[in-house]
């Protein structure tokens, strides 16, 4: 009799006891509202994060993948997100791995740790094919000599390197031509994905690092000037025979982001936001910023975000403004904020 009540017991306490360890299965839809926000770390602390604003709350939340998934750790130096299809895709640069994370519940999914990736930098998908521009290993001289972009499926099978010249930074795709900026030359390739194979290149301004194509097909360049250069956003036309237009962004280490409608483009760097309509050939409009500026987001129903990093060791700042430049109020994100991504 008694060894049939201590069966029981365990029994009892095996269904319906306390499991301390786990964790509540993310939410679907929770974080259906707002602004994620990607915040880089420190070099070599493994202290990036990946945030949540929402926009029902106006609160908001960091370290949402790690505490929606176990604790589990981000990783490395984040160097950048990119969304397709319900997932997002987080390139951690000082890991060599490529997290993945359901954008509605913070879920996370197996991650890529490819045995290929070398300093992995912007990742682009296309259907069913990624893109992701690799960096690979320093020389003697701190020179890319094995610079890639690694080209795989959505499973992560059935992968391919494809040479490019040095640094390759953010890429742009209008079929069947994927554009590939070189962030150490000034030089701008151009791949055709049907053979794998460079068929043009375009020499620029010091140092692109980053693409964009338009509704016309032309070529929007960001060149960032190097270190302590002077940038330019460039529009080049579709048969990558002319420089059409050229402005200066005056800020080394710019980056370029796109609006939703597709029709302007805004350079960051410094101290200023350049938003560029894509329409007009003109000199753009500027939004002085009172932090440097790190990452940017042009919000859908108008208006504008920007990070400062601060000292890229504590936590960074990110304002909103309004369309016109005119500061609503700010927040800390994580250390070193330095992408979003909108979803509604």
């Amino acid at each position: 009799m008694k060894v049939c009540l201590s069966i029981l017991i365990i029994l009892i306490l095996t269904q319906f006891g306390c499991k301390e360890d786990d964790s509540p299965a993310p939410t679907p839809g929770k974080y259906a509202n707002g602004v994620w926000v990607l915040n880089q770390g420190d070099s070599g602390e493994s202290n990036g994060s990946i945030g949540f604003y929402s926009f029902s709350d106006q609160v908001y939340t960091d370290e949402v993948y790690r505490f929606e998934n176990g604790l589990a750790e981000t990783g490395d130096l984040l160097q950048s997100m990119f969304l397709h299809e319900g997932v997002i895709y987080i390139v951690a640069n000082g890991d060599n791995k490529i997290l993945r994370m359901k954008a509605g519940s913070g879920e996370a999914l197996p991650s890529w740790e490819f045995p290929e990736l070398d300093q992995p930098r912007y990742i682009l998908i296309v259907g069913q094919e990624v893109y992701i521009s690799n960096w690979g290993p320093y020389n003697s001289s701190f020179g890319l000599d094995e610079s890639f972009i690694l080209r795989t499926d959505r499973q992560g099978q059935n992968r391919v390197k494809i040479a490019c010249g040095p640094g390759p930074e953010g890429l742009a795709y209008n079929s069947p031509i994927l554009a590939v900026p070189n962030s150490f030359s000034n030089v701008v390739e151009f791949v055709n994905v049907l053979t794998n194979t460079k068929v043009d290149s375009v020499v620029v301004e010091t140092a692109p690092n980053d693409v964009h194509y338009d509704p016309q097909g032309d070529i929007w360049i960001n060149c960032s000037g190097g270190f302590g250069g002077t940038g330019y956003l460039l529009e080049l036309n579709k048969d990558f025979t002319e420089i059409t237009s050229r402005s200066n962004n005056d800020g080394w280490g710019s980056r370029m982001e796109v609006a939703h409608d597709n029709q302007s483009v805004w350079v960051f760097g410094g101290r200023r936001l350049l938003e560029q309509q894509v329409s007009s050939s003109g000199s753009g409009s500027t939004l002085f910023t009172r932090g440097q500026t790190y990452g940017v987001l042009p919000l859908r129903g108008g208006g504008v975000w920007y990070s400062d990093p601060l000292d890229f060791k504590s936590k960074g700042r990110v304002y909103r403004l309004t369309s016109s430049g005119m500061e609503i109020d700010w927040f800390f994100g994580g250390i070193a904020p330095n992408q979003f991504i909108e979803v509604n």
